[in-house]
């Protein structure tokens, strides 16, 4: 926490030794926010252009008024030639305390103090001959280069700034919500100071006031102008936030670009790795994973080979495709045997379907008995019992006889065949109801997984 304090005059003949007094005064109070270091320019009248003349020291501002010469000659300067002058009380939060390190910095035509501790948008390091130790001296190296708009845009952290312009010869002033800065106007001068409590006895105290003018605090992000051949008024001169917001939204798009651009880089990458030597690109053949296959498989078992700690059983279909399952231990004796089973998964792969069954879904062909003649085939179920839509096992004779004694839904009275195994739901007292229905009394728990596909062996 830094402070900092301005008298202006509204007149262009320059300081009185009024101002002189209520300046020395603002000095002694801005101690409350920071008595490392301190330091004091002031402004030509009779030509703002010129250079600003200063002085800085370690400590508190009684090193400058208790050395008798220096605060003698200073101010009998000021008396003669100053137009405004500025102070600041430094609270080092960067940087070592030293004299270099105090406030008030200049380059080029900018003399500048700040108050707040800046996070990004600077960097320390060597300009010239003079090596950069502290982010307020960068900010002033800043606002030569880029101008004071464009440089309090770029940064990020907290300020509050009065900077003399040199090439203008102008005073700006600005602040942002992390910094305050309050001023106080009459017909005789404009008085700056970082703490409404001080500037307002300081008010009081020496009977300023003559029309009810009041403590004003600057506006955030709003840079004001005050040029000091006119010190009459102050001007907005431009928006600080606006300028921000375009920059970030310039620096998103550069972001975005770049994204774009590494990640077509790291794709080409990826692609050149299987390119062979005459640019053509090799690219392994792409296995298609399909969703469960609902239909129903006929198949042999052909061929059983040992894979990692489970046996993995070949068997073959009609044309080119295949049905695989496993099992945890070897079973010889499926070696030759027709069953069915429902699909859990496919893959296509070169000119072969590979489908894949669940050992424990198999329905062995020699083990059920010979569907009559024009009537429906059974559905292949497991163990003489199967899982309902909404998980609940009913028996594959149970099943059968009652399709074929014709009950259907008993909300409904639709009827349901062998084949409706999958969407039929079973109440708590043993009546089958359709899909719909169920739904519409919310007596379904949760569908019966069939999608679930198990983990595939190649």
């Amino acid at each position: 926490m830094c402070g900092i304090w301005a008298v202006i005059p509204r007149g262009k003949t320059g300081l009185y030794s009024s101002d002189v007094a209520l300046a020395k005064q603002m000095m002694l109070d801005t101690v409350q926010r920071g008595e490392n270091s301190t330091g004091i320019f002031a402004t030509h009248y009779k030509e703002p252009r010129q250079m600003p003349t200063g002085v800085k020291v370690v400590g508190g501002p009684h090193n400058i008024y208790d050395n008798g010469p220096l605060w003698k000659e200073f101010s009998e300067w000021m008396g003669l030639n100053a137009g405004c002058i500025i102070g600041h009380g430094r609270l080092a939060t960067k940087g070592r305390i030293s004299a270099k390190n105090a406030h008030p910095f200049q380059h080029e035509h900018i003399t500048m103090v700040h108050n707040g501790t800046l996070t990004s948008g600077y960097s320390l390091a060597k300009k010239g001959e003079v090596d950069i130790e502290v982010d307020s001296h960068s900010l002033a190296v800043i606002m030569a280069e880029k101008g004071i708009l464009e440089a309090l845009g770029s940064i990020k952290g907290a300020y509050a700034i009065i900077a003399h312009d040199a090439k203008e010869g102008c005073l700006w002033i600005a602040r942002n919500s992390e910094r305050p800065l309050f001023v106080y106007s009459n017909n005789d001068r404009h008085l700056i100071m970082s703490e409404e409590e001080y500037l307002t006895a300081l008010v009081e105290r020496n009977n300023l006031t003559k029309h009810g003018e009041t403590v004003l605090q600057f506006s955030q992000e709003c840079l004001i102008k005050i040029d000091l051949f006119d010190p009459k008024e102050y001007t907005l001169a431009g928006d600080i936030s606006v300028l921000r917001k375009q920059k970030e939204k310039v620096q998103r798009e550069i972001d975005r670009k770049a994204r774009e651009e590494s990640e077509a880089k790291y794709n080409q990458t990826v692609k050149s790795r299987y390119a062979n030597p005459s640019g053509h690109v090799m690219m392994y053949p792409k296995v298609e994973k399909k969703k469960s296959d609902p239909k129903i498989v006929e198949f042999m078992v052909m061929n059983v080979r040992k894979y990692k700690a489970l046996y993995l059983y070949e068997c073959q279909m009609d044309g080119d495709s295949l049905v695989h399952f496993q099992t945890d231990d070897i079973k010889n004796g499926y070696i030759g045997r027709r069953g069915y089973a429902p699909v859990h998964s496919v893959h296509e792969k070169g000119m072969y379907t590979n489908y894949f069954v669940k050992h424990r879904s198999i329905t062995w062909a020699d083990e059920v008995s010979t569907p009559e003649a024009g009537k429906e085939e059974a559905p292949p179920l497991v163990g003489g019992s199967f899982l309902t839509y909404n998980g609940k096992r009913i028996g594959t004779a149970a099943w059968r006889e009652r399709i074929e004694g014709k009950e259907g839904c008993f909300m409904c009275d639709g009827d349901f065949t062998l084949l409706d195994y999958k969407t039929t739901v079973l109440t708590d007292d043993d009546k089958l109801l359709c899909q719909k229905c169920a739904k519409e009394l919310h007596v379904y728990t949760k569908p019966w997984p069939h999608n679930h596909q198990p983990e595939i062996l190649h």
